[in-house]
């Protein structure tokens, strides 16, 4: 993917992620996608006998596309073990659709559907250890497939940053603007402090994932560089440069959530929400540490090259 089409993915999520926050429907993500496509075809099959035909073949379809996917991979390899979970969840997504489709008539109980996370939760979890299992097989090729599932996984990482930010904590700050609302409705008027904090605190969730988001995108330098020549000067200094970025960003994410902390104990008289928090960057730490190897494996591999080169 160029990186021009990387931003505007980017910009769709990001504006998709604050239409989320902004209206109210962080809690509704469960059901998508297939909890609106049960809804969507239950809307269909009830609008007439066109579209109750119309809705039959749409469910059909949707339940079958993991088969189809499984035929189509299998005209450009064998088949393996993993491959069993497309039947699975094929076969998975008949009654849990149609019980979002009918859901008086499949659980007579009250048992769940496509819009309970139950049904929403098994579906995930067996799309997400498919694409584990795919991912560990594809390690096993060649250079040029680990750096192919590596930029895959960078794009993920990269769309995950940004719906931390629009999603993750604007939507911890809405939450709090409307506690700060409901309380002035009962008499309680917030106070400067109080607004200021508010505003402190986004920023303090969303700063260490902004800089998470720019780490991605040096890490992709560093990738494309790699893969021209890792013994490039090029290579190198992308290294060396993703390194020194991949610490300072840690401070500085540090520092911000440290800063947001100390002002709340400190304001905790003045403030009528307050959000403590211990901040473990377990993540972040191994990054920085996987960067300074790769930056000193760079630099011993030019180094390397050039004493070879003289031999030469």
């Amino acid at each position: 993917m160029k990186r021009r089409r990387l931003g505007i993915l980017l910009v769709v999520v990001g504006f998709t992620g604050l239409f989320v926050t902004l209206f109210s429907f962080v809690g509704r993500l469960w059901e998508f996608p297939l909890g609106f496509i049960g809804k969507g075809l239950r809307r269909l099959s009830l609008s007439g006998s066109l579209g109750n035909g119309l809705a039959v073949m749409l469910f059909v379809a949707v339940c079958l596309l993991p088969v189809y996917l499984l035929y189509r991979q299998r005209k450009n390899r064998p088949l393996f073990a993993e491959d069993a979970l497309l039947v699975l969840l094929s076969l998975l997504l008949v009654p849990l659709l149609y019980g979002a489709v009918n859901p008086g008539r499949l659980w007579q109980t009250g048992g769940p559907d496509m819009s309970d996370p139950f049904g929403i939760a098994v579906i995930g979890s067996i799309g997400v250890a498919y694409g584990v299992f795919r991912m560990i097989r594809e390690s096993q090729g060649s250079e040029q497939r680990l750096i192919r599932l590596l930029r895959f996984l960078l794009y993920g990482a990269a769309i995950y940053f940004v719906l931390a930010v629009t999603v993750g904590a604007a939507s911890q700050t809405a939450e709090s603007y409307r506690g700060i609302l409901a309380n002035a409705a009962g008499g309680q008027q917030a106070n400067p402090v109080e607004w200021g904090m508010l505003w402190f605190g986004f920023l303090a969730g969303a700063v260490p994932n902004a800089l998470g988001l720019f780490t991605i995108l040096l890490s992709l330098d560093w990738l494309d560089a790699s893969a021209r020549d890792r013994y490039s000067e090029a290579s190198l200094q992308a290294a060396a440069k993703l390194a020194e970025w991949s610490r300072k960003a840690l401070v500085i994410s540090m520092l911000v959530h440290l800063v947001y902390q100390l002002l709340q104990l400190f304001l905790i008289s003045r403030l009528a929400h307050a959000r403590f928090s211990i901040h473990i960057p377990v993540f972040s730490v191994f990054f920085v540490l996987a960067a300074l190897l790769f930056a000193r494996r760079a630099e011993a591999d030019c180094a390397m090259k050039q004493e070879n080169d003289l031999f030469i």
